[in-house]
């Protein structure tokens, strides 16, 4: 797979002095190096358990992330108090406004008045 996915004019530069977390790598070769590390680099069991170890860390990590970013409580708490707001705004813009009558009617109910003429 290596072999057929791989860019033939494609020349990694890396520097050594470097640890590779600190370089610019992609999230995809730096899994593949955990990898070829993992199953042919490390010397011993031991080794091998503490990278287990930490990669078991880390996807609990990611996977906690994850429910609280997305937690369906939290989500329906969110959109419940964006309603709310929501319906506060339009209650404030939607509030009685006194009628006022235009100056016209006004003068005529005036002159109406005087004569004393019912409508």
């Amino acid at each position: 797979m290596l072999k057929e996915k791989r860019a033939i004019n494609y020349n990694p530069q890396y520097i050594e002095e470097l640890p590779l977390n600190e370089q610019n790598i992609r999230k995809e070769t730096m899994a593949i190096i955990v990898l070829l590390y993992l199953n042919y680099w490390c010397e011993d069991e031991n080794e091998v358990a503490e990278i287990n170890n930490i990669l078991k860390n880390n996807e609990e990590k990611y996977q906690l992330e994850l429910r609280e970013r997305y937690n369906p409580d939290n989500i329906f708490k969110k959109q419940k108090q964006e309603t709310k707001n929501v319906e506060e705004q339009i209650a404030n813009e939607t509030a009685m406004i006194p009628y006022k009558k235009s100056i016209f009617a006004r003068i005529i109910n005036k002159i109406k008045n005087i004569f004393h003429i019912k409508k």
